[in-house]
């Protein structure tokens, strides 16, 4: 396929065939499946609207209606897997907590197990197929009616770059732990914008998406503590009198944690803003910009004489 939209046709192609082979992991158990099964269908929901100009806003709209499902059936079994592994590493560390460690695990367990059988009905064969068929169609839109999309990108990720800076403004710099997600996952939606372009060719961000990557990781661990922390407090609900000064002690852990991190994002913080106010525009200039015609390699042949006096 000649034109704008072979690169992004590939790109579909390419994100649509890691969503159906990490669903598998993700059916299985698997840590990793489910997480990188989440990152393609993501991933995958911000390049479909790219298409929009040559396979039309409904058909955009269904196909990500219809990911965006699967993304919410992978992310609650996610959240409790990542639970598990942080006390893991806090039994490892804090011997004394062991008894409030081993009550909020299986809380957790308990959870993950009624989560995964919700996913399991969620990521069915039917599901699956329905999201890629809507995929597809979009796909075959593209093919049949090549459309530029260069400026649908630059005014998504304008309109992302925008969306961050005012949740960072929203959460001023008091510890706000829903204000500090709703940061991490309008940097998360930025970053896949920015990658994006990156993979079709068509702009330069790579420090941007270093900088949204190291917040997004910060945020993400803070995230994942304050969930633990939620089902430590139930664990401590649930507990014996015997037992609840170590789970009050737990939560105390998990909370001053939970400052630390945020420390550390106030001291990053202007980097974060510096991003957000500044990489989407000029990402959205190199990315409208229509690219150089190359010269064919006759003619670069010629050119490479003539200045070799041949």
């Amino acid at each position: 396929m000649h034109g704008h939209g072979h690169r992004l046709t590939a790109t579909l192609d390419a994100l649509a065939a890691a969503l159906t082979d990490h669903l598998d992991g993700a059916r299985a158990g698997d840590l990793v499946g489910v997480h990188q099964a989440r990152v393609a269908s993501r991933r995958l929901r911000e390049a479909l609207p790219l298409a929009v100009g040559a396979a039309g806003v409904a058909a955009v709209r269904r196909a990500r209606r219809a990911v965006r499902g699967l993304t919410r059936a992978l992310g609650p079994v996610r959240e409790m897997d990542v639970a598990l592994g942080l006390l893991d590493d806090l039994q490892a560390a804090h011997a004394h907590l062991s008894d409030p460690l081993d009550a909020t695990r299986r809380v957790v367990t308990d959870e993950r197990a009624a989560r995964r059988d919700a996913m399991a009905t969620a990521l069915g064969p039917e599901q699956e197929v329905a999201a890629l068929e809507a995929v597809a169609a979009v796909r075959d839109g593209l093919v049949a009616r090549d459309r530029p999309w260069r400026g649908v990108l630059a005014r998504r990720v304008t309109a992302r770059g925008r969306e961050l800076s005012a949740a960072i403004d929203h959460a001023g710099i008091l510890y706000n732990p829903d204000a500090l997600h709703a940061i991490r996952i309008t940097a998360k939606k930025l970053r896949y914008g920015l990658e994006l372009g990156i993979e079709l060719r068509v702009a330069r961000a790579a420090l941007a998406v270093r900088t949204l990557r190291r917040m997004q990781d910060l945020l993400g661990e803070l995230h994942d503590y304050q969930v633990l922390s939620r089902f430590a407090a139930e664990a401590a609900f649930r507990g014996t009198p015997i037992l609840l000064k170590g789970e009050q002690q737990l939560v105390v852990l998990l909370q001053r944690k939970c400052l630390r991190i945020h420390a550390q994002y106030l001291r990053l913080r202007a980097g974060l803003v510096g991003v957000a106010e500044e990489a989407p525009g000029r990402f959205a200039t190199q990315a409208r910009a229509r690219p150089a015609r190359r010269p064919r390699r006759r003619a670069r042949a010629r050119a490479r004489a003539a200045r070799s006096g041949e």
